[in-house]
């Protein structure tokens, strides 16, 4: 499918971007994390070319490659990447963009995967931090969901000062 529509519209237009988009995604999916990340890599390749490097589809797919790094076994370049993405995402998307959590989520998730407790540690903190922040809040109500309540934001902080 992808060859024939590369033959007929030409590899950057957005459908076949698109297309490549389900082909990595499925072939990960179905358990083959190494010709994934080889999809997902020329996804990459093809979003920075067509949108930009800071164009929030690239930054997911940037995303998605850390994901199937660190699944295909590869802790340390995962972290890499997670880190990496999460610096772009603070410059590049709003505050309430999802992907800021997800990558500080797995930031903290791979650095305890490679063994450097006292940077989970820091990376947990900072996390908490910003999610029961005065942006974060005002974030989660813009989008008409129910901010956490005061109480619960000072019980949060009080755990955050006792962490070490």
């Amino acid at each position: 499918v992808l060859a024939a529509q590369e033959a007929d519209l030409g590899p950057l237009d957005p459908r076949c971007v698109n297309t490549l988009a389900l082909l990595a995604y499925w072939t990960g999916e179905l358990g083959k994390p190494d010709d994934a990340l080889t999809g997902y890599g020329e996804l990459l390749r093809r979003q920075e070319q067509l949108y930009g490097a800071e164009d929030l589809r690239a930054l997911n797919t940037r995303a998605n490659l850390a994901s199937w790094t660190g699944q295909a076994g590869r802790s340390e370049p995962a972290l890499h990447l997670w880190r990496a993405l999460l610096a772009d995402v603070e410059r590049h998307a709003p505050p309430e963009h999802p992907l800021r959590l997800i990558a500080a989520t797995e930031l903290v998730h791979w650095r305890a995967e490679c063994g450097d407790p006292a940077d989970t540690l820091d990376t947990l903190k900072s996390f908490l931090t910003y999610a029961i922040g005065d942006s974060a809040q005002k974030a989660i109500a813009d989008k008409g969901y129910v901010p956490m309540p005061a109480a619960v934001g000072d019980k949060v902080k009080a755990a955050i000062a006792n962490l070490g």
